[in-house]
């Protein structure tokens, strides 16, 4: 189809006017995006699809698919390789005048000398070189690396936050370390967002070396070259060296975490960077991206591995944070501020350094922000589960304690896999860590930006890690011995709706809007491969905890269930008319239930693949929030926003009908191995109860 430029709608590929608004087509029209080309253009200007029908081949090998980029010597495509079954590559196409091009065949062999020297796993390997004598163009061969570059990621989300940076920042200062390791060392010389690709694992790529030179000290560059914006003033004159390459790199982490470009907070001719724009960061931040930006030298990071290293103490502060700072809710007095210190040399962090995030704490509480917010004078924050004896009403079901976890909404609330802790998740994005003994808060995580929110949490069969989701496709991992953050990853491109573990923890099964369900290996940290097939948004997802069974459920009603050794599709049914809501299989996995928009509920029989049972909400009741089984898998539990019903899983019959006492329920979790669960609601309390039956 060919679409207009002038009205957007879609025409016949062999259209010469728009059937909607009369426009005339110009015969290099892109039937991609409606763009008229420029005579002689192969690829469109605007979305660098080809215009021509028919394959563009180079060298009878490489098959151009499309034009990804336009720099100052030429072009840049995505290619498939027809020797190697179609792999793709990118090609990179220089165009130089003939009388030069001998000369300019010189320039660029010593530049691949120095490009097949490097061997690093975020660094495109180079292929080859082939020379065009007759069109005077040469073409560079390298990898192609699938993911999107900053400039593309601040298009989509305006800004990333501090996490996300801090991983992209270090992996390219790991890159950058790499290559001043050389000796001479190495000088990228154009950092810059269009040249760090972030993958679907969230791992960063520094690509395009068309500038790199070797570091010969104070000997003036052969050829100036940078990009405005982000060359240092150093760079500009001809002087590049390691510290340049840090300066556009603290240049870059600037603009993806304002949104900013370059322009509007730094001084082109002078290089003066204005950091109001970077007031609001933490502390430790700011005087990071300060160091990285200094007009003099000597004012910088010596190397990109101290920068590294700086960066990894970042780290440890915010996991400081988490941990200790945030669970004082301001109220840092010397008791608090010498078991924050205590923390902060087993983690080693200078003295000096923890001071000043300390200070600002207090600063943020006398200015009454952030901090100063979470705790209402009017109502008091509980950190240890009540104890209570009054029972609701039903004899066999008591509530048994209860705590104020969260100053707005809990999302949900679930238990370890061996009890030993309850977790709650608010609408704050912060999760909640009680030890299920004294019932105690033991720390706080704040596991989501303000601008963010939390969609998900669970933790491995293993109880190695507990792993986040939320609205913006990103997913963060926790280790569980000392609650640390281990890393982020932009898993999917919209919002995740609900994640789960295989039974031996390695892999995690991530759904949600995308409409597919994506695969992340613990083991080898990264994105594995997606499992599609479902029409509409998956709403719910649980992996059987004994078998290499994935059932996962869709808005449509839809019920898919997936083999996870051979990663396909065994069956799919449409037994629901109405959303699935969730699905939980039994502790043995010999069956599953899952419920839905229509007051169905419906038993599974995983060998056979069957409903084996059905029981019909009321009417008045059809509200589902959540679903449990028993540990003794007798009885099952179905929360809607005021009432839990237990059913007998023999008969199907109702048992009796539990009074949350609660505006609205937003979550159950049984208890492991007992009979107590735990109720989350929309008012942040947390209540345990006791079934008796």
């Amino acid at each position: 189809m060919k679409r207009c430029s002038v009205c957007g709608k879609d025409n016949q590929d062999n259209a010469l006017f728009c059937a909607f608004c009369g426009n005339k087509f110009d015969q290099n029209t892109c039937k991609v995006c409606g763009q008229a080309n420029p005579p002689g253009e192969l690829f469109c200007v605007r979305c660098g699809n080809p215009i021509i029908e028919g394959l563009l081949i180079i060298e009878n090998r490489y098959k151009l698919i499309k034009k990804i980029g336009v720099g100052g010597f030429g072009k840049t495509y995505l290619a498939e390789d027809l020797q190697l079954f179609g792999k793709k590559v990118v090609i990179k196409e220089f165009s130089m005048k003939s009388a030069k091009f001998d000369e300019f065949i010189k320039f660029t062999q010593q530049e691949g000398m120095i490009l097949a020297k490097l061997n690093h796993p975020q660094i495109p390997k180079i292929h080859g070189f082939l020379e065009d004598k007759k069109n005077s163009k040469i073409y560079l061969i390298q990898d192609f690396v699938e993911g999107k570059n900053l400039r593309q990621l601040l298009t989509e989300r305006t800004k990333l936050e501090e996490d996300e940076a801090i991983i992209i920042l270090k992996d390219t200062l790991d890159i950058l370390s790499y290559l001043h390791s050389f000796n001479p060392s190495l000088l990228h010389r154009d950092i810059k967002p269009e040249n760090i690709i972030v993958d679907q694992n969230g791992k960063a790529y520094l690509v395009d070396y068309g500038a790199v030179i070797e570091y010969h000290g104070d000997k003036k560059d052969r050829e100036i070259m940078y990009t405005k914006g982000y060359a240092s003033p150093q760079q500009k004159q001809g002087f590049s060296s390691p510290s340049s390459d840090l300066y556009s790199l603290g240049i870059v982490a600037i603009e993806i975490l304002t949104g900013l470009t370059p322009d509007k907070f730094k001084n082109e001719e002078t290089g003066i960077v204005d950091y109001s724009v970077i007031n609001d960061m933490s502390v430790e931040l700011r005087d990071f991206l300060v160091k990285m930006t200094k007009l003099s030298t000597s004012d910088r990071f010596k190397n990109a591995s101290e920068a590294k290293n700086a960066l990894e103490v970042i780290e440890k502060i915010r996991t400081l944070r988490d941990i200790k700072i945030s669970q004082y809710h301001g109220k840092i007095g010397e008791k608090e501020r010498k078991d924050i210190i205590d923390m902060a040399k087993k983690l080693n962090i200078s003295l000096d350094l923890i001071n000043k995030v300390l200070e600002e704490e207090k600063h943020k509480i006398e200015t009454k922000d952030a901090y100063k917010k979470e705790v209402s004078p009017s109502s008091p924050f509980i950190t240890r589960l009540s104890i209570v004896s009054q029972a609701t009403g039903v004899t066999t079901c008591k509530l048994i304690g209860k705590v104020q976890a969260h100053q707005g909404l809990a999302i949900k609330v679930v238990f370890s896999p061996k009890g030993e802790y309850m977790l709650t998740a608010g609408a704050d994005g912060v999760i909640k860590v009680f030890g299920t003994t004294q019932w105690e808060r033991k720390i706080s995580i704040k596991a989501t930006t303000d601008d963010d929110t939390l969609t998900d949490m669970k933790m491995s069969p293993n109880s190695q890690y507990l792993v986040v989701s939320a609205k913006s496709g990103n997913i963060k991992f926790f280790e569980t011995s000392f609650w640390t953050r281990l890393n982020v990853v932009h898993i999917q491109n919209d919002e995740i709706s609900e994640i789960t573990f295989s039974p031996d923890s390695r892999l995690l099964f991530v759904g949600g809007y995308e409409k597919a369900i994506s695969i992340f290996d613990m083991m080898k940290v990264e994105k594995t491969v997606n499992l599609t097939g479902h029409e509409t948004w998956i709403s719910c997802l649980e992996h059987s905890p004994k078998d290499r069974l994935l059932v996962s459920g869709a808005w449509d009603g839809s019920v898919f269930m997936w083999d996870t050794q051979e990663m396909k599709l065994k069956k799919s049914f449409k037994e629901h008319t109405g959303q699935v809501k969730k699905i939980r299989f039994a502790n043995s996995g010999r069956f599953f239930v899952t419920s839905a928009n229509d007051g169905l509920i419906n038993i599974w029989d995983p060998s056979s693949l069957t409903i084996v049972k059905r029981y019909q909400i009321s009417e008045d009741s059809r509200q589902i929030i959540d679903i449990a089984i028993t540990p003794n898998e007798k009885y099952l539990l179905i929360a809607s926003e005021r009432r839990v019903l237990v059913i007998g899983l023999d008969l199907m019959d109702k048992k009796m009908e539990v009074d949350l006492q609660t505006r609205k329920c937003t979550s159950i979790s049984f208890f492991p191995q007992k009979n107590y669960f735990a109720t989350s609601d929309i008012d942040g309390i947390i209540k345990l109860w006791k079934l008796s039956i």
